[in-house]
Formats: C-alpha cells, sequence, structure tokens
C-alpha cells in the first residue's frame, strides 16, 4: 500500500493519459454538490419541520459527502496530469481562485444586492458577506496553492503525511 502512494510521487512519469473514469466520477460529484446547495436553498423557503424532514436535511446530509471525494479526485487527477510542475499548479489554483470570486459573486453578493436595490431593506444584505465563507472550493484553492509550494520546495513523501496529519488535527481542533 504504502508503495503504491509513493508511486504517486515518483520522478518518473506513470500513465498520464486522461482517465475518463476519473472525470466521470468529478462529474457526477459535481451535480451532487449543485444539489446540495439547491436543497440547502430550498429549505430556507419551508417551514423546520419540513426543512427538517428527509428529503431536505438527510438526503442533503448524504449528498455533502461528495466534497471530500471532490477534492480526492482533484488530488488524483493533479497526480496523473502532465502539467505538474509547481508553476503550473499555482496558475491552476489562480484560475481556482477566480471561479470562486465569480461564483460567490453571482450565487451571494448580486442577488443581495438586487434585492437590496428592490427592498431597501439592510437585512437583504446580510448573505452578501458569504462571499469570504468557506466553501469546498476555497478549500480547493487553498489546497492547490500549499501543493504548488510543497512541489516548490520539494517536500519528501513523509513530511508531507506529517504536514498533512498535523493540519488535520489542527482543523478539528480549530472548528
Amino acid at each position: 500500500m504504502l508503495q503504491r502512494i509513493r508511486n504517486c510521487f515518483d520522478r518518473e512519469t506513470v500513465n498520464t493519459g486522461r482517465q475518463r473514469e476519473l472525470d466521470i466520477a468529478k462529474g457526477f460529484i459535481i451535480i451532487f454538490m449543485a444539489l446540495s446547495h439547491a436543497i440547502e436553498i430550498l429549505g430556507w423557503f419551508f417551514p423546520p419541520e419540513v426543512a427538517d424532514d428527509f428529503f431536505w436535511h438527510g438526503f442533503d446530509m448524504i449528498i455533502k459527502g461528495t466534497a471530500p471525494v471532490y477534492m480526492f479526485g482533484m488530488g488524483i487527477t493533479l497526480s496523473y496530469s502532465k502539467k505538474q510542475g509547481a508553476g503550473h499548479i499555482l496558475v491552476r489554483a489562480c484560475h481556482m481562485a477566480g471561479i470562486v470570486v465569480l461564483l460567490e459573486l453571482l450565487r451571494t453578493a448580486i442577488p443581495c444586492l438586487i434585492e437590496y436595490l428592490i427592498f431597501r431593506d439592510p437585512e437583504s444584505m446580510v448573505y452578501a458577506t458569504e462571499i469570504v465563507c468557506v466553501d469546498i472550493l476555497q478549500f480547493a484553492t487553498m489546497m492547490l496553492l500549499a501543493f504548488a509550494l510543497l512541489k516548490k520546495l520539494k517536500v519528501g513523501l513523509i513530511p508531507m503525511l506529517v504536514i498533512a496529519a498535523v493540519c488535520s488535527v489542527a482543523g478539528q481542533l480549530l472548528q
């Protein structure tokens, strides 16, 4: 098992062809994440007893599990990518950051502003600050930045695993 993990970090390029099954899996994951957000937003418009029902709460909790799978898929596809240099990963992180800002503008800031302009209710702008909330895409951007830095510093497998474990524990403690 450890040998297979080490193969992901080999200097030799292994199987850099397109991984169609990973692309299909990531496509489903993205659809499920969009469903999760849609269900969450729809839940705002129903009474709590309906919103807490299985369809609104249970199903939402089931498909929210797709975020870690998305991150795992990103890591795997990154290991199969032809462009694995620190500079390429940094460019990917910058593109992802742009997508994050655009998405948050479109789903929170602009709708809140439109609602405020129509109703002149300051409460409308409460969710406009969601642009700085933590979501899977922001986390994915930070992951790409971390990978670029680790690649640039040529950090080995064992130190990377230690860093990951420390970050995981720190994340749980800071939650």
